[in-house]
C-alpha cells in the first residue's frame, strides 16, 4: 500500500511488476528457470492452487483497487490480468469475485484508468491501453463463461458497452474533436481517435457473437453491436465504416457462402439454429443500419455489397432464409428509394433481374425428361448469387440425381420475388388490384422508365415461363407420375 502511494515515474512500469505476483499465484505459476522467463516450458510450471488462496488473492487485489485507485498507473494491467485469469477458473466464486473487480474498475474507477488528454490541439486518450485490457478481460467473461455462467457473460457485455459509451462521449466532447473535422477523417485509420475507441469494442462484440454458444448471450452481443454502430456511426469516417462493415458485419455471414465448409458448428442442427436466429436478426439489423446512413455515410459501392449479401441469402436452400431475404430487400428499397440515383437503381434492378433469372425452375423440364431450357448468359450463377452448392449443381447441368427440393425452393422463391415487386407497388399479386395509392405513386416518380422496364421484363419472363410450363401437359403429367407433385398442376 505504501508503495502504491508513491507517484510512478513516466515511462516506467514498477507497479505492474510489483503487482504481478498476484496474477502468478492465482494462475499457479511457479518460477523454475531463468528470471523473467515466463513463456518457455522450463520457466513455467503450473500447480493447483487452493480456492481459499485464490479468494485471498482476489480480496487483496479488490482492497487495493478500493483504497488506492487514484494512485494506480501501470498496475491496472496487473489488476485486469488477475480478473481475466479468474474468468477462466472452474470455481464459480472465484470467477464471480474476478468479475466484481473488473466491473468496479469500469464503473467506479474509469477516470483513474484512462482519460482524454489535456492537449487542446489534438484528441489523445491517456491510458488507452488499459481500456483495451479491460475489453479483453470482459470479452473473456462474455465468451469463455457464456455456457456455464451466462449471468456473468450478460453482465460483461453490459459493462463493456457502459465503459465504451463513457469514453466515447469524452472523445467527442473534446474541443479538438470538432475542430479537427475532415482532417481527422483524412488521417490514417489507426490514428483516428474513434477508430481506436470503437473498433476494439465492436470487434469484441463480434467475437462474442461468433464464438458464444449460448443464444441469449449471443443475441445480447448482436443487439449491442448494431446499437453501438447505429448510435456512433454518424461520426465514423468512410474508412472506419468500410472496416466495420467488411471485416465485422459481412464476416458474420461468411457461413452463407459455403455452409458445408464451416468449422464452427459440429452438427447441421447447430448451423440451422445459427441461420434461423442470429443470422436473420443480423440481416434485419444490417438493413436498418444501412438505411440510416445511406447515402450520407455509405456509398453505392457499399449498397452493391449489401445487395450481394441479400441475393446470397435469398438463394440459400432454405425457405425461411429466402423469405427473410426477400423481405429485407423490400424494406431496403422502400427505405432508400428517395435517395437512390441512377447508379443505385441499376444495382437494385440488376439484383432483381439476376434473382428472377436464377429462380426460374427450368429443371422441371429436365426432371420430366423434356428438353431442358438453357439459362441466359447473365444468369445469377455467373454473378455469385448462388450459394456454393447450387453453383456446383448448375455447373454440371444438374446431372445425375435431380434435386427435387432445390427445384421446389426455386418455385417458392420465384413467387416470393413476384410478391416482393407487387408489394413495392402496392399491388395484390392474386387479384392484380392496387391496394393503395401514395407510396407506390411516389416510387414510380423516383424510377426512370428504363428501370421500370427492367422489372417489367422480369415479370414478363416469369409469366412466359409459367405459360410454357402450364401448356406442356406431358411434362406436368410426368411430374405427377414421378411423385414430384401430388396432383396435376
Amino acid at each position: 500500500m505504501k508503495f502504491l502511494e508513491k507517484e510512478e515515474l513516466p515511462h516506467f512500469a514498477f507497479q505492474k511488476e510489483f503487482l504481478r505476483p498476484f496474477a502468478d499465484i492465482l494462475e499457479g505459476y511457479v518460477p523454475d528457470g531463468p528470471p523473467g522467463d515466463r513463456s518457455s516450458a522450463a520457466g513455467r510450471q503450473g500447480v493447483d492452487v487452493d480456492p481459499v488462496v485464490k479468494d485471498m488473492v482476489l480480496r487483496c487485489v479488490h482492497q487495493l483497487v478500493q483504497t488506492a485507485a487514484a494512485h494506480i498507473r501501470s498496475g491496472w494491467k496487473a489488476v485486469l490480468s488477475v480478473a481475466q485469469i479468474a474468468a477462466r477458473d472452474p470455481h464459480d466464486p472465484t470467477a464471480e469475485m474476478g468479475f466484481h473487480i473488473v466491473r468496479e474498475c469500469a464503473q467506479r474507477h474509469a477516470r483513474h484508468m484512462w482519460a482524454v488528454g489535456p492537449d487542446a490541439a489534438a484528441v489523445t486518450v491517456v491510458g488507452l491501453e488499459y481500456f483495451h485490457e479491460l475489453i479483453a478481460c470482459l470479452c473473456e467473461y462474455a465468451v469463455g463463461t457464456a455456457v456455464q455462467r451466462p449471468r456473468l457473460a450478460l453482465g460483461a457485455i453490459d459493462t463493456l458497452c457502459h465503459a465504451a459509451d463513457a469514453l466515447g462521449a469524452q472523445v467527442v466532447e473534446h474541443p479538438a474533436f470538432a475542430v479537427a473535422g475532415s482532417d481527422a477523417a483524412a488521417a490514417a485509420l489507426d490514428e483516428q481517435p474513434l477508430y481506436r475507441v470503437w473498433m476494439p469494442v465492436l470487434r469484441a462484440l463480434f467475437e462474442v457473437v461468433m464464438h458464444t454458444e449460448d443464444l441469449e448471450v449471443r443475441t445480447r452481443a448482436l443487439d449491442a453491436f448494431f446499437r453501438t454502430a447505429m448510435a456512433q456511426g454518424r461520426r465514423f469516417s468512410a474508412g472506419l465504416w468500410a472496416t466495420v462493415l467488411r471485416t465485422l458485419v459481412f464476416a458474420m455471414f461468411a457461413d452463407l457462402r459455403d455452409p458445408s465448409a464451416s468449422r464452427r458448428f459440429t452438427t447441421v442442427d447447430d448451423l440451422e439454429l445459427w441461420f434461423s436466429t442470429t443470422l436473420i436478426k443480423a440481416l434485419r439489423h444490417l438493413i436498418a443500419l444501412f438505411s440510416e446512413y445511406y447515402p450520407s455515410h455509405l456509398s453505392n459501392e457499399m449498397m452493391r455489397e449489401v445487395l450481394e449479401l441479400l441475393a446470397l441469402c435469398i438463394a440459400q436452400p432454405s425457405e425461411v432464409l429466402g423469405k427473410v431475404g426477400a423481405s429485407c430487400l423490400h424494406d431496403m428499397v422502400r427505405a432508400n428509394y428517395k435517395q437512390c440515383d441512377a447508379e443505385a437503381w441499376d444495382l437494385l434492378c440488376g439484383t432483381f433481374a439476376r434473382l428472377f433469372s436464377w429462380s426460374q425452375p427450368r429443371e422441371l423440364f429436365a426432371i420430366a425428361g423434356a428438353e431442358p431450357e438453357t439459362p441466359p448468359a447473365d444468369d445469377g450463377a455467373a454473378n455469385g448469387v448462388l450459394p456454393a452448392s447450387a453453383r456446383a449443381k448448375a455447373a454440371n447441368g444438374g446431372a445425375d440425381k435431380p434435386d427435387y427440393l432445390h427445384t421446389t425452393l426455386k418455385c417458392v422463391l420465384q413467387l416470393l420475388l413476384i410478391q416482393t415487386v407487387g408489394e413495392l407497388f402496392d399491388v395484390d399479386v392474386e387479384t392484380g388490384a392496387r391496394e393503395a395509392a401514395g407510396a407506390a405513386d411516389d416510387l414510380y416518380g423516383h424510377m426512370s422508365a428504363h428501370h421500370l422496364f427492367i422489372l417489367l421484363d422480369c415479370l414478363e419472363q416469369s409469366r412466359a415461363f409459367a405459360r410454357r410450363f402450364n401448356g406442356n401437359r406431358r411434362v406436368r403429367r410426368r411430374l405427377v407420375e414421378m411423385g414430384v407433385m401430388p396432383t396435376m398442376p
